[in-house]
């Protein structure tokens, strides 16, 4: 044995073994304290690209794990459709499902062109109103000269 060494490890030609650190526990990783990058297996394998979650079809959404109150938005590399997938505290998964559509830049409307009375319109508009008025002027003199007659004088 080499004196020296760590741990009673043997040095061999200079070189000592690296020490493995342990893995964290599942409860750890999922409270976010990873010190450790998460390995991912099976179906729950995701690319991640600049953010996004990638899943290959509906089946890779379903088998992605989800921490227990929390909700991720899962990209479908199959499909134009994405998951909204979250656990609620106890940790029992829910998923909807939704699909999109690019929306592309569209020309406005064209709105219709204002439409202005000309002067002649505005001066007819205003005789017929004044004829209307004196009418109605009229119509209430009459009344009002009606109503003075029946009544007996005292």
């Amino acid at each position: 044995m080499a004196y020296g060494a760590p741990y009673g490890y043997p040095m061999y030609g200079g070189y000592m073994p690296q020490m493995q650190q342990p893995m964290p526990d599942q409860l750890a990783q999922l409270r976010g304290a990873q010190p450790y990058p998460q390995m991912q297996q099976g179906p729950q394998q995701s690319a991640q690209t600049g953010g996004l979650l990638w899943v290959q079809g509906e089946a890779g959404a379903r088998g992605y794990l989800v921490a227990p109150g929390q909700t991720v938005m899962l990209l479908d590399s199959e499909r134009a459709s994405f998951y909204l997938k979250s656990s609620d505290a106890s940790g029992v998964p829910s998923m909807r499902i939704f699909d999109y559509t690019e929306r592309t830049a569209q020309a406005a409307p064209a709105q219709e062109a204002a439409q202005y009375a000309t002067r002649e319109e505005v001066e007819e508009l205003k005789t017929q109103l004044a004829a209307m008025t004196q009418r109605m002027q009229r119509m209430s003199r009459r009344g009002k000269e009606e109503e003075q007659n029946e009544q007996p004088a005292v």
